[in-house]
């Protein structure tokens, strides 16, 4: 009997289920999935950068006229509203800027994965 002088391990008769020792195609797929899921978040990005970009461009005249129209005024109201005006085109463009350097630091993370 070849089995004969050998130990025998009781674990070995009982595979391990791979759940617990992933192999290195279920690596590979998580790669791919997170891959994926950056260069949606990217192309998201950069979808919504540009709706906003064309939003700020719309915003940028519609609060020119506006601001030329009450720039002149000494009333406090007048005053509050183009320094809110000044605000939000500050921060549409800023978000505009930052949604397009998300989306490029997506695709090169992506592309480095």
């Amino acid at each position: 009997d070849p089995s004969v002088g050998r130990l025998q391990w009781p674990w070995a008769q009982h595979p391990v289920p791979a759940s617990r020792f992933p192999l290195k195609e279920d690596h590979v797929s998580q790669l791919q999935q997170l891959k994926q899921q950056i260069n949606g978040l990217g192309q998201a990005a950069r979808r919504t950068g540009q709706e906003l970009a064309q939003f700020d461009s719309a915003f940028a005249q519609q609060s020119a006229q506006v601001q030329a129209t009450i720039g002149g005024s000494a009333q406090s109201k007048d005053r509050v509203m183009t320094a809110s005006i000044q605000e939000a085109k500050t921060k549409v463009h800023a978000a505009v800027e930052a949604l397009a350097r998300l989306s490029q630091t997506a695709n090169q993370y992506a592309a480095s994965l």
